[in-house]
């Protein structure tokens, strides 16, 4: 094995990749199967609280360093199954510190990989007119090690599908065209590839993951009833946007400063949890006060309140962001793991110095009148101190600052989380 003198320290790159793309038809040709929901346990259940808790938690750290207009979409689920792979290779208190930031300090990693392995099989399999695929690979620079540890290998395969692959050379363009077709074979043709930074002999390995989402509306709304209107924007700026609409009944709640609504895909296993502040009200304070459990329960169907007929209103749109999502982790006092002086991953293989240098996250969301490839409007402000009440409203335009969530309907938890600042 080659000795790099220069380099004092084994470097791990990880990059989560999620995509979203507009779908113009239903290409299964199948009608949407019965849903059947995830089966849970009772200590699963603790990781699934703990799996939303973190969500919120990272879209908070995300948010506080966005710009004020700026809009973003990131996977909470992507980085926290990722973040469970990479915390198979650490310990002691870098494996300490993954485990309590992620809330799993009271989980073994043999839980956690037991339960991200049937998300990982059963969230694809949920309904037949929905597409979620997930990916994972760790790429290792022959450079520096090998072989990983059996224990190691074992588990990325077993539990989270992920091979490893050995490369003679981590900056030649070879590599670079193998991990671009990884990219593309898993998303479907959009990703185009790997993020444009290079990697040199410093970079030992990097973990790609893929996440794929593709949902028809359960009730399409109808182009032609799509509309040039008017968006307010959080700079006080006013938009003119496409606007789709539709009336119907929808499940719902009513919060203080903020509604919710549920507007579902296909069988109804995922759904786009739509929050729209109050007028005068801020989309960023409105998500760092909400009570996760209160969407979590709306994601599942759980409040029982259906509005009668509801005429929706929101914009068509499409993100594109790549957030380096290291900063954020830091400041949810995720720190060792980023520390060439203080990390432990021990338990990926014999080499020392192994150290976490970069995680980005790449995303790119399209809706559109058939679906979701990768909401509202309420007249009177009320304040519930207890449990959140029906919609009252008849309307619910989306014509100003909102975030969105998509979750799973046995779990609630979110796979991805918004916001829309500015159209």
């Amino acid at each position: 094995m080659k000795i790099l003198s220069k380099i004092p320290t084994f470097l791990l790159v990880a990059v989560f990749v999620v995509t979203f793309s507009s779908c113009s038809e239903d290409g299964s040709g199948n009608r949407p199967k019965d849903f059947e929901p995830i089966p849970i346990s009772r200590s699963e259940e603790g990781i699934v609280k703990a799996d939303n808790i973190f969500a919120y938690k990272l879209f908070d750290a995300v948010d506080s360093r966005a710009g004020e207009h700026e809009n973003y979409v990131i996977s909470p689920l992507s980085v926290s199954i990722t973040l469970a792979m990479a915390a198979n290779g650490a310990s002691g208190e870098t494996l300490d510190e993954m485990l309590d930031v992620l809330g799993f300090e009271q989980q073994d990693i043999a839980g956690l990989n037991t339960f991200y392995k049937k998300m990982l099989d059963r969230l694809p399999a949920l309904d037949n007119t929905t597409t979620v695929n997930i990916a994972n690979a760790l790429w290792i620079n022959k450079d520096y090690t090998t072989k990983t540890y059996d224990m190691f290998s074992g588990n990325m395969r077993d539990f989270y599908g992920s091979p490893i692959m050995y490369l003679d050379d981590i900056t030649s363009d070879a590599t670079h065209q193998a991990i671009n077709k990884w990219y593309s074979d898993n998303s479907h043709g959009i990703l185009s590839g790997a993020p444009e930074s290079k990697f040199d002999n410093e970079t030992a390995a990097l973990f790609t993951n893929a996440l794929y989402f593709k949902g028809i509306w359960s009730h399409a709304f109808l182009e032609d009833d799509t509309q040039e209107r008017t968006f307010k924007n959080s700079d006080g700026t006013i938009s003119n946007v496409m606007m789709m609409e539709v009336e119907r009944g929808f499940s719902g709640y009513k919060d203080e400063g903020y509604s919710a609504i549920s507007v579902l895909y296909g069988n109804g296993a995922y759904s786009m949890i739509i929050i729209l502040p109050d007028e005068g009200e801020n989309v960023d304070d409105c998500m760092r006060n909400i009570d996760p459990e209160y969407i979590s329960r709306l994601a599942k169907d759980d409040f029982g309140f259906i509005t009668n007929r509801l005429r929706l209103r929101m914009p068509k749109f499409e993100i594109v962001n790549e957030l380096d999502m290291i900063s954020a982790l830091q400041s949810m006092e995720l720190k060792k793991m980023f520390s060439p002086e203080n990390a432990e991953f021990r338990e990926i293989c014999e080499s020392r110095g192994i150290f976490i240098s970069r995680i980005l996250q790449g995303t790119r969301i399209v809706i559109d009148e058939k679906g979701t490839e990768a909401i509202t409007y309420t007249e009177e402000k009320g304040k519930w101190y207890g449990e959140p009440g029906p919609l009252a409203a008849t309307d619910f335009f989306v014509d100003r600052p909102f975030a969105f969530i998509i979750a799973e309907k046995s779990t609630g938890l979110p796979l991805f989380m918004g916001r829309i600042n500015k159209l």
